[in-house]
């Protein structure tokens, strides 16, 4: 209870009478003193305090040997403020709704927790801003010389997706204007694609751990899900075998470079024979190449779009910067899937902001995007290393030995005995995900961001973790 001010069987009041006005508590549902009492942790003497004064306001009412139920006095249920039932008409929604604590964590991504080092961002130190402000004397002469900022194209504007074929080019990928179409992201992206294609006699098979775990966006269409592991080299095979096989109209979802969170590529043994396995099975495959840009160590191999000659592939790429609001992607994919998808994307009113889009065609064809991802590389590479460093320094005796990959994130996996789920519930002042996030099997794994941050942050939020994670040995020992 929330410790108020007011007395115990008020705020116990409170809490039932927003109950019956919302809906929740139907009328002639019967009110147990005694579960009342139990639920709220109180006397049976506050849950009775807390019904009278109910009753006095005409909520409930009371009969010898029924007990206490729920007035189904309409029109005093009116007098007290009575909203529809919307309990009724949100469970009855198309969409499913996040599980909570998944809902939790996702409200949590933009909370005012001190320190972040869940991404996908970069902290503020690292210099994007900086290039973004490089670019914009460009913007501004644009918008002062063309009537850019008022063209209307729901594929996107033009301009942008013919700089956007050029630069696919360089990653092995033809494409022309028309067989592209612009988002706010790649969520968006793979809203829309689900809004075109999914329905309940389809198969969606993606690989685990994976974001999807916490949209419910797949499985609000209908379709059937088939979650597919991971080793070293990336979503085996023997598995999706194994599905093609035993399962019709089935659509593959992948994300084969930098794969979030896990950091795994897959290697090109792998990615071929995946790639092979689809083109004889005929399953369309969607490939999230959500990090394409962002290497440290060595460049990233070509995205199985480029292998693509029979239109198999659905390709989804996005710039990076979301932390400071600067988030756009792109689907490319032949001329009538983007048809059918701009379709969808205006039948849902669905209007990618043109001021982005102008931004993002001036910082590619400037090449000050390009210049920030090169001379930042070696930085990055710098801090990827130093963050290793800190996660064994304090985790090292805590966690299975980690599988080091030079991507964007960190994906460490603790010994059985750590849950942490009640270290990301414990620690408020640190936003992190754990492995329950991509998984809801998980429950010993976390991811971490070593960019989203200060590496001195960076360090005190594993400081954090190791002291609550070495706290639950304590307890079990």
């Amino acid at each position: 209870m929330n410790m108020s001010g007011k007395s115990l069987y008020i705020q116990i009041a409170d809490c039932l009478r927003r109950s019956i006005v919302s809906g929740e508590l139907k009328p002639c549902t019967k009110l147990s003193q005694r579960i009342i009492a139990k639920q709220f942790d109180v006397s049976k003497k506050t849950a009775y305090d807390a019904l009278m004064l109910l009753e006095a306001e005409g909520l409930v009412s009371s009969k010898p040997r029924s007990g206490t139920v729920v007035s189904n006095n309409a029109w005093l249920l009116l007098a007290a403020g009575c909203s529809p039932d919307w309990k009724n008409y949100i469970e009855r929604g198309r969409q499913i709704p996040s599980k909570e604590r998944i809902f939790h964590m996702i409200n949590d991504l933009s909370s005012g927790r001190k320190i972040h080092v869940s991404g996908p961002r970069i902290g503020q130190d690292l210099g994007y801003a900086l290039t973004l402000s490089k670019v914009m004397p460009r913007v501004m002469k644009r918008l002062e010389t063309t009537n850019d900022l008022n063209e209307i194209n729901i594929k996107g504007i033009y301009s942008l997706r013919v700089t956007l074929c050029e630069r696919l080019k360089k990653y092995g990928i033809e494409a022309t204007p028309d067989e592209v179409m612009i988002t706010t992201g790649v969520a968006e992206s793979l809203a829309i694609i689900s809004w075109s294609f999914l329905c309940s006699s389809m198969t969606f098979i993606h690989d685990t751990p994976s974001v999807l775990n916490s949209m419910q966006l797949i499985r609000s269409s209908g379709a059937n899900i088939v979650r597919i592991p991971l080793d070293n080299y990336g979503m085996k095979t023997e598995p999706l075998s194994k599905v093609f096989k035993n399962t019709s109209r089935c659509i593959l979802y992948i994300n084969p470079t930098n794969q979030y969170p896990s950091g795994v590529s897959l290697s090109k043994t792998r990615r071929d024979k995946i790639l092979s396995m689809c083109t004889y099975s005929r399953v369309p495959v969607l490939e999230n190449d959500m990090l394409r840009e962002f290497w440290l160590d060595k460049p990233n191999p070509l995205p199985m779009k480029a292998f693509d000659k029979g239109g198999l592939v659905i390709y989804i790429g996005c710039t990076i910067g979301v932390n400071i609001g600067f988030k756009l992607s792109w689907i490319v994919a032949p001329g009538n899937i983007i048809s059918r998808l701009s379709d969808v994307k205006t039948q849902y009113d669905i209007n990618t902001n043109t001021l982005l889009q102008i931004t993002a065609d001036e910082l590619f064809k400037s090449g000050h995007y390009d210049e920030f991802i090169e001379e930042s590389r070696p930085l990055f590479l710098k801090i990827l290393e130093s963050a290793y460093e800190i996660i064994e320094r304090y985790l090292k005796d805590l966690i299975k030995p980690l599988n080091k990959v030079y991507g964007y994130y960190i994906w460490v996996v603790f010994s059985e005995q750590i849950d942490v789920v009640k270290i990301y519930d414990d620690c408020k002042e640190i936003m992190f995900l754990p492995g329950y996030f991509f998984d809801n099997t998980d429950s010993h794994s976390l991811h971490l961001a070593p960019f989203a941050d200060s590496i001195e942050n960076f360090e005190e939020a594993v400081r954090i973790i190791a002291r609550e994670a070495r706290k639950q040995l304590k307890t079990i020992v």
